[in-house]
């Protein structure tokens, strides 16, 4: 994130502002959409409210003309795999006690 540790210790950065600005660089909105008139999203517990041209905090549903487009469904799935070089990392010490 491109933050120093010491400027968070002596709060002389917001660490929200970072998440927004994080967040915004890869075109989803700081906070869970919250808009007074719009289309609510079911999908998770943030519940946002999407008015038109509105993405979902987690980037899955869109208000488009009015109607929420999904870009997942029961037959469409997205995902983000990686061949990792050390399959025995920490994530599979469990394993071995």
């Amino acid at each position: 994130m491109s933050v120093c540790a010491n400027c968070i210790c002596e709060k002389q950065i917001s660490l929200e502002d970072v998440h927004e600005r994080v967040r915004s660089s890869m075109r989803l909105p700081g906070k869970p959409p919250k808009s007074s008139d719009g289309i609510r999203c079911n999908l998770c517990s943030n519940e946002c409210i999407l008015e038109e041209g509105e993405r979902s905090y987690c980037g899955l549903r869109k208000n488009i003309n009015g109607e929420m487009i999904s870009r997942v469904s029961p037959e469409v799935a997205l995902a983000y795999a990686y061949l990792d070089p050390l399959p025995m990392n920490c994530c599979a010490a469990w394993v071995l006690s």
